[in-house]
């Protein structure tokens, strides 16, 4: 049910990317709490992608008795975004900008009022959208804990490295 790109050929993408038959839409995150949010599950939660992150950088399970937020950050900055993890790649290469134009992009910090606005439109072509349902999010609660992870240091490297992101979808 979810294609992926490379799945189609040149005729389908040229109409999916420039043509008026589909609605294109996105959701994105801040910077920053995305950032965090993806540690605190992938990295510090140990999951798959720890060990894909520390192979692609040289790095080994064995070196590091804690690998800190500040850790991984830096290592983020010295990757190409195209060979980073989709979970930590910026969000302006996962969404084709500037190529792609979308006609609604919502956003994860006001999603309740984004979401309505989408199904709302939806709604007008019979698509069989719910506004009012509940969504649940697998949290790491990052948001509230951005004060305690975050220093100067910290806000440098997310900026730096997610640059396009906060210019993109001005945040």
């Amino acid at each position: 049910p979810l294609i992926k790109p490379y799945q189609l050929n040149a005729t389908q993408l040229e109409e999916i990317f420039f043509g008026a038959a589909y609605y294109k839409f996105i959701f994105v995150r801040e910077p920053y709490e995305r950032m965090l949010s993806a540690f605190l599950d992938k990295i510090d939660g140990r999951k798959p992608q720890r060990e894909k992150h520390f192979k692609l950088n040289g790095l080994s399970e064995d070196d590091f008795t804690e690998f800190s937020f500040l850790d991984f950050l830096q290592t983020l900055s010295q990757n190409k975004p195209r060979k980073m993890d989709k979970h930590w790649r910026p969000q302006s290469e996962l969404t084709f900008l500037p190529v792609m134009s979308y006609d609604h992009i919502g956003k994860l910090e006001s999603f309740e009022k984004d979401w309505i606005q989408f199904a709302t439109y939806l709604k007008e072509y019979d698509a069989n959208i719910d506004s009012e349902k509940t969504i649940r999010w697998h949290a790491t609660g990052a948001q509230e804990k951005l004060a305690k992870y975050y220093t100067p240091e910290h806000f440098a490297l997310v900026n730096k490295i997610y640059a396009a992101d906060f210019k993109n979808f001005e945040y």
